[in-house]
């Protein structure tokens, strides 16, 4: 959320060159990594019999929602500007953040 947060700030400020891009998105990248490697092993942790299949399940129906939420923001905000990418990161956050306190509660 905190990249998604820069790149916001940059581009409200219309302040968008190859810097100010290129770190929010290295944030954001170093936050799907340590999320989705994890999320992946505690989802899948009870198929160990059927490894192969849960990992390839799994991955497919994140690329579906990628895919469909992704181009969904992409017509509502135009694909000529930051606001996609940081409308999505917020949702995405919001999301699992959301999900987290769900779980919680759940326990």
């Amino acid at each position: 959320m905190l990249g998604a947060a820069a790149l916001a700030i940059f581009t409200f400020l219309r302040d968008i060159r190859l810097p100010t891009f290129i770190i929010p998105m290295w944030l954001i990248a170093i936050g799907m990594v340590m999320i989705v490697s994890v999320t992946a092993n505690g989802a899948l942790q009870e198929f160990d019999e059927m490894a192969g299949t849960a990992v390839a399940l799994y991955f497919a129906i994140e690329s579906l929602i990628v895919s469909i939420i992704g181009t969904g923001v992409t017509f509502v905000f135009g694909g000529d500007n930051p606001w996609p990418l940081v409308f999505y990161c917020f949702l995405m956050c919001a999301i699992n953040i959301v999900g987290f306190f769900i779980l919680k509660k759940i326990d």
